[in-house]
């Protein structure tokens, strides 16, 4: 049986959120150093603040950006499934990591790795949604409202469109 080493990084500064990111500590596989895992938000984030080699899917993004759309798209049929049912416990782990999944996005397709602290900011992305801001700022004020998902959603084609309209646009460069 082969042991998988796990190196425990301590949630850096630049990733503390009291909602999206409050854990004290994030573990990081040797398998998900060396390949991409969407599942676990802020990996990668949280390993590069801390100063260890790995991943850094905001510099070669597209493989980790076709597998965070993958990730969303099982995460919005479950989504879809809870607020169907008015199942709205159910719903909020899903949320939070929808929404972590749209911050990635949107950073990643910029070149940056996520910074969630003090605030999240988005001033210095070029590539994001109008209105990012508000729109993200009314889903983390009722994570498990239905307008928050439909907002989410939206945030979610609007980034894609955005990502692949950049691709483009460097292809044709």
């Amino acid at each position: 049986m082969l042991e998988m080493s796990i190196k425990t990084i301590a949630v850096p500064s630049e990733l503390k959120h009291s909602y999206l990111l409050h854990e004290k500590n994030i573990c990081l596989s040797i398998e998900e150093q060396e390949k991409f895992n969407p599942s676990k938000l802020f990996i990668y984030d949280a390993a590069f603040y801390a100063g260890e080699l790995t991943l850094k899917p905001w510099q070669d993004h597209a493989e980790a950006i076709s597998a965070l759309l993958i990730e969303w798209s099982a995460l919005q049929k479950q989504l879809q499934e809870s607020f169907k049912n008015r199942d709205l416990p159910g719903a909020k782990e899903p949320m939070k990591k929808g929404i972590g999944i749209f911050i990635e996005l949107m950073h990643w397709t910029n070149g940056s790795p996520v910074r969630l602290s003090p605030q999240i900011s988005f001033e210095h992305l070029s590539i994001k949604p109008v209105n990012v801001r508000e729109r993200l700022d009314f889903i983390l004020g009722r994570p498990v409202f239905y307008p928050s998902y439909i907002q989410l959603t939206e945030l979610m084609l609007e980034m894609e469109k955005l990502y692949k309209k950049s691709i483009a646009m460097k292809k044709s460069v």
